[in-house]
């Protein structure tokens, strides 16, 4: 079942948070452009990033057909969520945006979580050309600037 907007990629008219089963939620689940509108005999299909990272899709079923009034996140207008889905740094770090924030450290929310244990303070700095994140290594107390290789929204 997919009946919110995505809140990885918000603002994305085909973008869905949907449910599988076992009350697995994916996030993005992205529309079959060029499939015939769901029906409710044809509810439809989805493909679904487990990471923006990953090769492989998880192909969704759908057990009712989508509903294009989909309700927005209470958050998903929040400046925290213009943010990319995942971010891989110039140093070869692999970050994912977090769904929620439950962290702050030196007054900053951490919005991502990096493979190698790390995280990112605060939002991308997208006034130059070159992006930058504030990055805390694990087991680090400093923090440093990193530059942004590559971003995935």
């Amino acid at each position: 079942v997919c009946g919110f907007e995505s809140l990885m990629t918000p603002g994305r008219p085909d973008a869905w948070d949907c449910l599988g089963e076992d009350n697995q939620v994916y996030d993005p689940c992205f529309e079959n452009p060029f499939a015939p509108t769901s029906s409710a005999t044809a509810p439809g299909e989805v493909a679904c990033m487990t990471s923006p990272f990953a090769t492989d899709v998880v192909l969704l079923t759908l057990d009712e057909p989508l509903d294009r009034d989909k309700e927005t996140s209470p958050d998903a207008d929040a400046e925290a969520w213009n943010l990319p889905w995942g971010l891989e740094l110039a140093g070869g770090e692999r970050c994912l945006l977090l769904a929620n924030i439950e962290l702050v450290l030196a007054g900053e929310a951490v919005h991502y979580d990096c493979a190698d244990g790390g995280t990112i303070l605060g939002v991308v700095d997208r006034r130059q050309p070159l992006w930058t994140v504030i990055y805390l290594a694990d087991g680090e107390t400093a923090t440093t600037l990193a530059d942004v290789a590559v971003a995935w929204s």
